[in-house]
């Protein structure tokens, strides 16, 4: 019910006609205000010419680039568990909520940008890029997660299976498996935003270490990097059997 969604009747003025008969995704922005509306194919357009998605165009008061579906929805579930996860698709964001994780938004468009970013921060500088397995959604999802980094975001990942997103994980394992496996995955990529955050504080102090001129500036630093050192080990053997990928990516 939050999210409005319907289906298009047969009949429409010719300015929608192409939403006719379609699943309809009313697109509001940050304010609550509908601004637009995606329409999703209902049957299979693989290896047809119909297009899945029917998306209103750009318009005074729309510009994708600028808009986080389900933001309006999921602000105040983001701010109580600071952070927000960022799938890539409309129906990612009903699955997900769906399961219980109602701080999740999707992108308006294929790639994050720098207007979607600043969303984001007024709610949260953690986000988790859950994209989908395939190639292109993995690749997507680097850049993503490097875009946010160099917007001063701590930023987690979660792999999902090849060939998979969230929307079709929960149509296959079911609502309680789903959660479990959502909630997994979370646990492993907050511990690999803990590993970054680590290596980028010894990072700094071994920088540091180069230009300390006197004994007692070094020693300093080495006993501030002792304790990072214990608490990296620990969490990378915690890691050290996940899949996920780790923390070097964003150090790059």
């Amino acid at each position: 019910k939050a999210f409005e969604i319907g289906v298009a009747p047969a009949a429409l003025p010719a300015s929608y006609v192409d939403m006719c008969d379609r699943l309809i995704f009313p697109i509001r922005n940050e304010r609550g205000e509908l601004v637009a509306f995606a329409g999703r194919y209902r049957g299979e357009a693989k290896g047809t010419d119909i297009h899945k998605y029917v998306n209103s165009p750009d318009s005074p008061v729309y510009h994708k680039r600028e808009i986080l579906y389900g933001l309006y929805q999921a602000r105040e579930a983001i701010r109580e568990h600071h952070f927000v996860f960022v799938t890539e698709g409309y129906k990612d964001v009903l699955a997900m909520h769906a399961a219980g994780f109602r701080n999740t938004v999707a992108l308006c468009g294929t790639a994050l940008t720098d207007q979607q970013i600043t969303l984001l921060s007024r709610y949260t500088r953690y986000a988790i890029i859950m994209l989908d397995g395939d190639e292109a959604g993995q690749t997507n999802g680097i850049r993503s997660a490097r875009l946010l980094v160099e917007k001063g975001f701590s930023v987690g990942r979660i792999v999902l299976e090849s060939g998979h997103d969230p929307d079709s994980l929960l149509c296959m394992m079911g609502r309680e498996d789903f959660t479990g496996y959502i909630k997994r995955w979370t646990r492993i990529s907050r511990l690999e935003v803990y590993e970054t955050d680590l290596l980028r504080q010894i990072k700094q102090l071994l920088a540091d270490l180069h230009l300390a001129l006197t004994v007692a500036e070094r020693t300093d630093l080495f006993a501030r990097m002792l304790p990072l050192h214990k608490r990296l080990e620990k969490v990378t053997r915690l890691l050290a059997h996940s899949p996920v990928m780790k923390a070097e990516w964003l150090l790059d």
